[in-house]
């Protein structure tokens, strides 16, 4: 059985995100971020630099950290919209053993035990096939088929699925 779908730029930018917080890498960024500004306050109160000027070097890190997450939801969406194996038509092919998810430029199979996040929202299901490369994300209102179904069933069945509100 073969779905075929096609994500828009702000449906990967959901599938993005969902695969950062399964990562963990926001953690490691905030904990990064907590660090530095606490170092920068204290070198500035161990330089005598009064409390003005403490404050304001530990404040930057924070900055920086807004700034790189503004910054972030740009460039993913850019790179959807100039990576043709984003923003081309997709299709997902169930196997027995695993799922295939394949474009015009690439093909990723993962094994069920190897699938690396699935998640269903009332609106979305959002498979990860691995950190490095494969992410669905479908609209279940727009793309409802009895091939949909089959999906969401299969991944049940196979692999652990997180329920979401959004």
């Amino acid at each position: 059985m073969v779905f075929k779908y096609k994500m828009t730029a702000e449906e990967y930018y959901i599938g993005y995100k969902y695969k950062l917080k399964r990562g963990k890498l926001p953690d490691t960024m905030l904990i990064s971020t907590v660090i530095m500004a606490a170092v920068m306050f204290l070198l500035a109160m161990e330089f005598e630099l009064g409390m003005v000027y403490a404050v304001f070097l530990a404040v930057i890190p924070v900055i920086m950290l807004f700034a790189e997450i503004a910054v972030k939801k740009k460039t993913v969406l850019r790179n959807y919209n100039m990576l043709p194996q984003l923003n081309s038509q997709q299709s997902i092919h169930l196997c027995e053993d695993g799922i295939k998810l394949y474009n015009s430029f690439e093909k990723v199979y993962v094994k069920w035990e190897r699938v690396f996040a699935v998640k269903e929202t009332p609106k979305y299901l959002i498979i990860i096939f691995s950190f490095r490369n494969g992410i669905a994300v479908i609209d279940k209102e727009k793309w409802q088929s009895e091939q949909l179904n089959e999906i969401i069933g299969a991944l049940h069945d196979n692999t652990y699925v997180e329920e979401g509100k959004k």
